[in-house]
């Protein structure tokens, strides 16, 4: 992999790695697997093996219910490493699929202790990321029993546009969003027809626009306030990093 490698874009929005930051994150996407859409990758409660960076591609965790509905529990998204909350357990914690075809960098768990061993910075990084995505999940927490359709879709859509603008740009047709009615109602607690709806009163009060797998923030500031929406991967304080000459802050 090169330096055009998702994971290490991401990392460089908050940090700028040296050249050793970067060798250690390449090592992690050394070998690379494709897989189709709908490939199951991991069954919840089965002994895995690997990790994964996720090159290109989006996948999903999730698990189903004893009715048998499923609940979709996190969304990946190009430049995340997959499985890292599975690290403590012998066993996976959740389902694993891919929502579009996709290629992803297996590595063993082990292979994250050059990172910790030999860089405070990746490790600080990941550290961080793991507290913003607790916080992520309690403010989605929040979405899911406190607000309506369509203020539970508005907040979900931005939760992960300001994933995908760690790597990837905003453009005039907006972001690729491959996800299905279905798969954004499985993870917002809401039925296909429920969604489709709040979709369609997004667009009509001129908030955002889904469709053709393009998703576009059309008012970003009134629909922050509409969805009572808090960007937890912006304005992140690293003072506390190591070696803080070597840091800057990420784009506000």
């Amino acid at each position: 992999m090169s330096s055009s490698s998702c994971l290490i874009k991401k990392l460089s929005h908050y940090v700028e790695l040296s050249q050793h930051d970067r060798d250690l994150l390449q090592d992690l996407e050394k070998s690379s697997t494709a897989v189709s859409a709908g490939t199951h990758l991991r069954e919840g409660g089965q002994a895995y093996d690997d990790l994964f960076v996720l090159s290109e591609g989006w996948l999903y965790s999730f698990t189903i219910l004893p009715d048998g509905r499923r609940q979709v529990l996190q969304v990946f998204v190009p430049g995340d490493i997959v499985g890292i909350y599975d690290t403590p357990f012998a066993h996976a914690t959740h389902d694993l699929a891919a929502a579009t075809d996709a290629v992803v960098c297996p590595f063993p768990k082990d292979g994250l202790d050059p990172i910790f061993s030999e860089s405070p910075a990746l490790t600080g990084l990941m550290f961080t990321f793991a507290l913003i995505d607790q916080a992520v999940f309690l403010d989605r927490l929040r979405a899911l029993g406190r607000m309506d359709a369509v203020t539970r879709v508005g907040h979900f859509l931005f939760t992960v546009i300001s994933r995908l603008r760690l790597t990837d740009h905003d453009t005039e047709n907006g972001h690729y969003f491959p996800l299905t009615q279905s798969d954004v109602a499985d993870a917002t607690g809401l039925t296909n027809v429920s969604v489709s709806k709040a979709a369609s009163v997004l667009r009509e009060k001129g908030f955002a626009k889904w469709s053709n797998r393009r998703l576009t923030i059309l008012d970003e500031t009134r629909l922050v306030e509409f969805a009572s929406f808090i960007n937890r991967y912006e304005n992140i304080d690293i003072s506390w990093f190591p070696q803080p000459g070597r840091l800057h802050l990420g784009r506000s």
